[in-house]
């Protein structure tokens, strides 16, 4: 081929072909990008909601050692709440945030849990909600003499338990909240 006649239409499509893969590549970043975000964030989530039942365990075996609610009152010092005055809305910050009535906090903090190299605790309130209304017990076709720990009379009286954790990262909140029972 004669050199005169030769025009450059190898390095335009060159160049075309390298620009495709310049953009195929910008792109397939992107997603690996989202892709790695949305496992941290799944992951986030997930290490909340144990670290927030974890919270609600470190709650009932609070509430199993009490034999009086005498602890509880209307300001939830302590993060203990007497009947009908624990918060209602508790997807507001200020539940969870801060010190209020005087330095009381309103929340206990749990114990920390370590997950990925990361301290995690949550915060939580109990509520007492009073006594609850059972049918009779009949167990007279059961016996239980001499097995066992019997929890005896008394009346069971109902806990509102909220936990609140937010994760290594801060913002993959999660709030559970169950109805605990113990007898009294």
């Amino acid at each position: 081929m004669n050199k005169k006649h030769q025009s450059g239409a190898v390095l335009a499509v060159s160049l075309m072909i390298l620009l495709m893969l310049t953009v195929l590549t910008v792109t397939s970043n992107r997603t690996v990008l989202m892709q790695n975000k949305m496992a941290d964030a799944t992951f986030q989530g997930q290490v909340s909601l144990q670290v927030a039942e974890s919270a609600i365990r470190d709650a009932e075996n609070y509430v199993d050692t009490l034999s009086t609610v005498s602890t509880f009152d209307a300001d939830g010092s302590n993060g203990l709440y007497s009947q009908g005055n624990g918060p209602n809305n508790v997807f507001i910050d200020t539940v969870w945030t801060g010190l209020t009535n005087g330095g009381a906090p309103k929340v206990i903090t749990s114990n920390a849990y370590a997950t990925q190299g990361y301290s995690t605790t949550a915060e939580y309130f109990i509520e007492n909600l009073g006594e609850m209304a059972l049918e009779d017990e009949d167990l007279s076709g059961v016996n239980m003499l001499g097995y066992g720990q019997t929890t005896g009379g008394g009346d069971v009286n109902a806990f509102r338990i909220v936990a609140r954790a937010t994760g290594n990262s801060g913002s993959a909140e999660r709030i559970v909240e169950v109805h605990y029972g113990k007898r009294l």
